[in-house]
């Protein structure tokens, strides 16, 4: 990852080609979960442009996937969204099953000639979007519009990445934070203190562990993690991973919505890294085939709008 203190032409970089998105390097394989993300802004004649990109590299079962996902807006000079492209090479968690073709008819619909601004009322759930990664994406462009026009700034960039790790006891990560002008990083080291317990959907329905959050390399915060139910656990991680934002928001200096950050999406990541340690017995192509049942549950759930991919589309005439 780039360093903030950016010139013109090395922030001019990110808008004339993504294949830093698509081209970035695979993680260590004793990396259980990579996730890249960030967002870049400028002004221009016409408006702003901005560019948001998230890149998941999971490694599960012992197979490789990498879900790149890139997304460029125009803005007019009131903040209005003139244009949305999704690169052609993007690729869902769903593969073949995600249309990103079909996505951004959807989500132009509704976002031309709109307040980027009202993203978060335009698309208030990623079900709205149909596309979990496309949500997190665009909630942080608009998120980091705002920001920096609180800031007086007309350009900008702000990138993140985070590392998962299976450690003897539990799960360690590394989340490191680039914003404009600041680098922050968070260590998470969660252990267990007895085993987690899967239900039908090889989802964790317990937990009873000590999570102990570092930030700038010092203590930040410790809990007990304990809970019964998937829903409780859910609710356990979330706790935490909201507490983690704040820190860093009082690092930043700042106040109110802020969506350009991977901690609400921690929650998620753990999940799946809890249940992949837990079915370490199965055999590798197994073990894979559950995982992929994981992450279809956590994106699409029941009673829960499904992702775009899933949908039943009668076929063009």
């Amino acid at each position: 990852m780039k360093k903030p203190e950016l010139t013109k032409a090395e922030l001019d970089r990110f808008f004339e080609d993504s294949d830093f998105v698509f081209d970035c390097p695979r993680s260590h394989r004793d990396v259980l979960i990579s996730r890249y993300r960030g967002t870049a802004l400028r002004k221009t004649v016409d408006g702003y442009e901005i560019r948001g990109w998230q890149k998941s590299m999971y490694r599960f079962g012992g197979l490789y996937r990498e879900v790149p996902v890139f997304a460029s807006l125009r803005l007019d000079h009131d903040g209005k969204v003139a244009d949305i492209t999704l690169d052609e090479r993007c690729r869902g968690s769903q593969g073949r099953l995600c249309r990103f073709d079909v996505l951004q008819e959807h989500v132009e619909k509704d976002l031309i000639g709109a307040d980027f601004r009202r993203f978060h009322r335009i698309f208030a759930t990623a079900g709205s979007v149909r596309c979990l990664h496309l949500f997190e994406i665009l909630n942080a462009c608009s998120s980091f519009f705002t920001e920096l026009e609180k800031r007086g700034l007309n350009e900008g960039l702000e990138q993140e990445l985070i590392n998962i790790s299976p450690s003897p006891s539990g799960i360690t990560a590394v989340n490191t934070h680039f914003c404009i002008d600041s680098e922050d990083t968070m260590g998470f080291e969660l252990r267990h203190r007895s085993p987690v317990e899967l239900n039908s959907h090889d989802l964790a329905c317990s937990i009873d562990a000590e999570i102990t959050l570092t930030f700038n390399g010092e203590s930040a915060l410790t809990e007990i993690l304990r809970g019964t139910g998937f829903e409780a656990v859910y609710s356990e991680l979330n706790r935490v991973f909201s507490a983690a934002q704040h820190i860093e928001k009082r690092f930043l200096g700042q106040n109110g919505r802020i969506k350009f950050t991977m901690y609400p999406g921690l929650t998620g990541l753990f999940l799946l890294s809890m249940s992949h340690e837990a079915l370490g017995r199965l055999k590798t192509p197994i073990k894979a085939l559950q995982i992929e049942n994981i992450l279809l549950f956590i994106q699409t759930g029941e009673g829960r709008e499904p992702c775009v991919g899933f949908e039943t589309r009668r076929p063009a005439k």
